[in-house]
């Protein structure tokens, strides 16, 4: 199957490369998949018409992602109004995906409870951007090469826009942060 594939491809990658964090950032017209590592690639735009398959594909590039990087690495924030993930990530109990009192918040669909997510990403933003500053480091990875990474998926961007001004800050630090 395609995920098996894109599964054996990063394991590939990960041991010839050293890399923390690949995942699948696109496929070549041959079939072959393009691997990306993390740290490099900070932001990722999937676009496409209605059916055109970015859920299936935000979906295979994160479990593939998941499946070989372990959650003390990496964790994954999803703010999904249409709830395509919800079904998928509610019945696994993933690690990855960040939670309050260990509690899931796997698929967020009330505005409040996002704007209070964007707003704790940010602080954690906010708190590296003051340690990179005060190191004089050039990137969290120049502070602390372990530095956990984290993931911010939002299927809906525009709705998600759409519905509150509040959130707009938050996304704008988020998508601007290099």
């Amino acid at each position: 199957s395609r995920f098996r594939e894109m599964v054996k491809v990063l394991t590939k990658y990960k041991a010839a490369n050293k890399a923390s964090t690949p995942f699948i950032g696109g496929m070549r017209v041959d079939g072959s998949f393009i691997v990306m590592e993390l740290r490099k690639a900070l932001h990722l735009i999937v676009m496409g018409g209605t059916g055109s398959g970015k859920g299936i594909s935000h979906y295979q590039r994160l479990l593939a992602m998941l499946y070989n990087t372990p959650p003390q690495k990496l964790s994954v924030m999803i703010l999904d109004y249409k709830g395509e993930f919800a079904g998928v990530f509610n019945k696994t109990r993933i690690p990855h995906i960040m939670s309050k009192q260990n509690e899931p918040l796997l698929a967020i669909r009330d505005h409040e409870k996002t704007l209070s997510s964007l707003v704790a990403i940010n602080n954690v933003m906010v708190k590296r951007l003051k340690l990179i500053a005060d190191s004089g480091k050039g990137d969290i990875y120049g502070y602390d090469p372990s530095a956990k990474e984290y993931i911010v998926l939002i299927p809906e961007l525009t709705r998600l826009l759409d519905k509150t001004h509040k959130t707009k800050p938050q996304i704008k630090t988020i998508t601007e942060i290099e």
